[in-house]
């Protein structure tokens, strides 16, 4: 067998054509043409074979006969024996499924001494790693996941920032602030774990500004909004360990 053959590996080939195609190792033409040396065909309607066949069209028949195969003594048997055949045959379902037997028995049989790889039309160009996702998509969620854990560390810190630094500025200013906006915030645009400890962080440098206010009636109100901020963060949070629980739960 092919010692480069990879059944979770992505393999690019290159048809009769000149076209390129991507496919994974586990498909059993990308198979048959790596383990066996065998180039793959693309014919008028975009499929790809190996193996030679014929197809119908009305009254006659359509080969399709890769190159390879006309190099083989199998060939010879085919064309002196039962193509001849064809004009003199009805053509309808079973005579063309008749021929298609006797073409893949052919087929193999040439295949098995088939043993030059003149032919060879692929390349190896992605990773078992990399196989679980389709060719242009295992790059692409590969970028997309860098971004989003990017984003979900520093949306969480710049958040908790604003939220510290405005509500010590109105703190010293002795303005009121929305304890339950600021928790809609943070506990929504800042939910998970990376946003928890920020907001930890936040909530203490917050709770050191209120302890220089000498005004008490100040104080009390404050504190009342910081309490309300806790309870509706605490709030999104659990809602956010439920939704991660039902997510991971339902992905297994």
């Amino acid at each position: 067998m092919e010692k480069d053959y990879d059944p979770n590996a992505w393999y690019k080939f290159t048809d009769q054509n000149g076209d390129t195609f991507t496919a994974r190792g586990d498909d059993p033409l990308v198979r048959e043409s790596i383990t066996k040396g065998l180039p793959i065909y693309t014919n008028e309607q975009g499929e790809h074979y190996i193996y030679p066949y014929i197809e119908q069209d009305g009254n006659n028949v359509i080969a399709h006969i890769p190159y390879w195969f006309k190099t083989t003594p199998q060939y010879n048997e085919w064309e002196n024996i039962w193509a001849p055949t064809i004009p003199n045959t009805e053509i309808n379902a079973h005579t063309v499924s008749v021929m298609n037997e006797v073409l893949g028995r052919l087929g193999r049989d040439a295949a098995d001494s088939y043993t030059t790889n003149n032919d060879r039309q692929f390349t190896k160009t992605y990773t078992t790693q990399q196989a679980s996702q389709s060719p242009k998509d295992s790059i692409s969620i590969t970028n997309y996941g860098v971004i989003i854990s990017v984003v979900s560390f520093i949306l969480p810190a710049i958040l908790a920032i604003v939220f510290a630094k405005s509500i010590k500025t109105r703190i010293r200013q002795k303005e009121r602030f929305n304890g339950v906006a600021w928790g809609i915030a943070n506990g929504v645009l800042g939910a998970g774990i990376v946003g928890l400890l920020f907001v930890v962080i936040a909530h203490n440098s917050i709770n050191k500004e209120l302890e220089t206010v000498k005004n008490k009636k100040y104080v009390t109100r404050a504190k009342a909004e910081m309490q309300t901020f806790i309870k509706v963060y605490f709030l999104c949070f659990v809602g956010w360990i439920i939704i991660s629980a039902i997510v991971i739960a339902s992905s297994m």
